[in-house]
């Protein structure tokens, strides 16, 4: 019997085991799957990064089972447990029975400190999916090129381009410096890439604008742009508007141009096209190839050149070739569209020697955009970041610190005078010990003193702590900065947003805006010390199609400050317009907005218009040319008529409430020396003006704070004649 069931059992466990080898596992009713348009590496995902700048994750959700709800949380971390701060964006997301949707989440790169990124969809009803991103910063020299094509990159070759003209300067140099510190020469032997090229398709296109952040210069090439979903295009607009450089690639397929929902933003009114004519192709040739001994491929001999046609909008201009329309640029909100005529990832460009120069024209064409995080006394740069990574918070305390140093002169920070907490103490110890002394013996009490000497201190503690309320205040302050930069009659700004608090108790803060567009450009709070990182943990919500992004409790100590960056789209009606000649010149407000203290920069004469009501228009008078940046400096801030910001609070500097003045100075000296040279075509001007109403303001959700306001305007405008 024994010797049956043993048999019995091995020929179950035989059948089992062959059975087993044709069982299917059946799928997981629900599934997800990353992307992103700067991915680099598939498995995991690995996504290329720029410090300080917002990067997209696609997160394709499949579902066979039943209808589920569940939060989606993507939270950045640091892979080598070395960093004691997190973030986390999160969304909450309504999946149908075989339903598929895909959800972008959008997360902010700091450095290299935070370098991995966890995403997970969770729930009641059903397991938790969890998978993990890796990602990777670029080197800060270094610029992201995005190309937009539904046939291949085919933009592998700029990695391989040397010209340093590619790379950010000041960062190259600064490095190099450091290589070459001591007397050693690795700078010289170092090879170096200067663009890193990545590429999605259509598909590919994130539904925000910060998803494209990332992106030094974004180049559309061969889609049909009358395919894109609404959400792309207001995507794609909005990194034009904010200061992004869209690079546009011509070529046979003109329909996709001129049936694109972004033609208006596009420098040429495309009719058609053709084949280049010999003088045209030998153009682009004598610009960019050196000088020599040429071949065919440099005469660009081997297949035809075909070239966009069509006439110049009014706004727009030339790109270094000045008698032919082959790379043509526009100013579109703070950002710039360049249209090529050809396309450069076509044959017969591909190999071509010229590639390197073009590309140098390209970058340093590129919109140059004077971000609030990266205001400072030496100009623009376009690559400081108000973030915390370690390598660059020096840095950044000369940048938007400067700025923040300005805004925090208020008496509530300062310390109280050495004298006075000295004499404090002096009469606190002769109260405990002298006094309380003689007045016991003279009383002949002496063994009360174990009942006035906690008096005595409870008395002064009671004391210090209200001198401190009447120092420190009780009320919670707030500073709001604006700068909205634009040009000529796009329509749309970029409005950068600095929301600054100071708060008298110890709590939590959320910080929202009532702008659907609002995107924080700075979340996780630095410490004082240039070492310091303290331990931060904040919560983002994603926005949704009639929602900002939203800061949930953010800690902030009693008597203790914190400041928060944002940066939104903005409409600005028809902008600023110049009106006449140099003879008969005037400037027409049509932004919506009334504009006070409005001073026209062209080239180096200043000219003051005075208050511009919306709708109105002012015969410019000029207050002198020639001087160097200082002197313009100078003229700006009188004309300006700085004085009247806050008359009523204008005390003294140390106090703080004149810090409108100072700040609205430092940000004339930013965007002064970060002022765009006149090119070929047209003479670029500035137009700054201010006002004391937040055009894009950040709110502190559930409290009303005592608060200054001031917003910097900047237009860019454009005449048919040096002024």
């Amino acid at each position: 019997m024994r010797r049956f069931f043993l048999r019995v059992l091995v020929v179950a466990f035989a059948v089992c085991a062959f059975s087993g080898a044709s069982l299917v596992r059946a799928a997981e009713p629900l599934q997800m799957q990353l992307d992103s348009p700067f991915g680099i590496g598939v498995k995991p995902l690995t996504i290329q990064t720029k410090s300080g700048r917002w990067f997209p994750v696609a997160v394709n959700l499949k579902n066979n089972g039943e209808p589920v709800s569940g939060r989606l949380e993507m939270r950045l971390e640091s892979s080598a447990g070395n960093s004691s701060r997190s973030a986390s964006f999160y969304s909450d997301v309504d999946l149908p029975t075989t339903g598929n949707k895909t959800v972008w989440l959008y997360g902010r790169g700091e450095g290299n400190e935070l370098d991995r990124a966890s995403v997970t969809f969770s729930g009641r009803g059903f397991k938790t999916l969890r998978q993990t991103v890796e990602l990777k910063p670029i080197e800060s020299f270094q610029r992201i090129v995005l190309t937009l094509s539904d046939s291949g990159e085919r933009l592998g070759f700029l990695r391989g381009l040397r010209d340093r003209k590619l790379a950010v300067a000041e960062r190259l140099r600064e490095i190099e410096q450091a290589e070459n510190y001591g007397g050693s020469n690795q700078a010289s032997k170092t090879i170096r890439q200067f663009l890193q090229p990545v590429s999605t398709s259509r598909i590919g296109i994130p539904d925000r604008a910060i998803g494209l952040e990332a992106a030094d210069l974004l180049f559309a090439r061969d889609f049909a742009q009358s395919a894109l979903r609404p959400e792309q295009v207001a995507a794609l607009r909005g990194y034009v508007t904010l200061g992004g450089t869209m690079i546009i690639a011509g070529g046979a397929d003109w329909q996709r141009l001129a049936n694109s929902p972004l033609r208006d933003m596009m420098p040429l009114n495309v009719s058609g096209s053709s084949v280049a004519t010999p003088a045209e192709t030998a153009t682009l040739v004598r610009r960019y190839v050196p000088q020599g001994v040429l071949t065919g491929g440099d005469r660009l001999g081997g297949a035809p050149v075909v070239l966009l046609r069509g006439t110049l909008n009014a706004e727009s201009s030339r790109v270094a070739l000045q008698n032919n329309t082959l790379i043509a640029a526009r100013d579109w909100g703070a950002g710039r569209v360049l249209e090529l005529a050809f396309d450069p990832a076509s044959p017969p460009f591909l190999g071509w020697d010229g590639q390197g120069a073009l590309w140098s024209d390209l970058v340093n064409n590129r919109a140059q955009t004077v971000r609030l995080e990266s205001v400072n006394e030496n100009g623009l740069d376009d690559t400081v970041n108000y973030g915390y990574d370690y390598q660059n918070r020096q840095r950044d305390l000369q940048g938007a610190g400067a700025l923040l140093s300005v805004i925090r002169r208020l008496p509530q920070l300062q310390t109280p005078p050495t004298s006075v907490i000295a004499w404090f103490l002096a009469l606190y110890v002769f109260c405990l010990v002298p006094l309380n002394y003689f007045i016991l013996r003279g009383l002949d009490k002496r063994e009360l003193a174990w009942v006035t000497i906690p008096v005595v201190a409870i008395a002064f503690s009671i004391f210090a702590y209200g001198a401190a309320r009447r120092i420190k205040g009780v009320e919670l302050l707030a500073r709001h900065i604006n700068i909205v930069q634009s040009s000529g009659q796009s329509g749309e700004a970029r409005a950068d947003s600095m929301l600054w608090i100071y708060s008298p108790r110890k709590t939590s803060y959320t910080i929202a805006s009532t702008d659907a567009r609002m995107t924080f450009s700075d979340y996780l709070q630095g410490g004082e010390g240039y070492n310091e990182a303290p331990a931060t943990s904040l919560s983002l919500r994603q926005p949704d199609a009639s929602r900002a992004f939203r800061v949930e409790d953010v800690p902030v100590k009693m008597w203790d400050e914190a400041q928060f960056v944002g940066q939104s789209a903005l409409s600005v009606g028809k902008g600023v317009q110049l009106i006449g000649d140099k003879n008969n010149l005037r400037v027409l407000n049509k932004t919506g907005f009334d504009l006070r203290g409005a001073v026209l920069v062209a080239g180096t004469g200043v000219w003051k218009c005075g208050d511009l009501r919306d709708g109105a228009a002012a015969s410019p008078q000029l207050l002198g040319t020639g001087g160097g940046k200082d002197d313009m400096v100078n003229r700006v801030a009188s004309a300006a008529g700085l004085d009247k910001l806050f008359p009523s609070q204008r005390v003294t500097r140390s106090s703080g409430q004149g810090f409108a003045d100072s700040t609205l100075r430092d940000l004339a000296i930013a965007t002064l020396r970060a002022a765009w040279k006149p090119n070929n075509a047209r003479v670029e001007n500035l137009l700054f003006a201010w006002g004391t109403t937040p055009v894009s303001p950040l709110q502190v959700e559930g409290e009303t704070p005592r608060q200054q306001n001031v917003t910097l305007y900047i237009f860019r405008v454009a005449s048919k004649q040096p002024l």
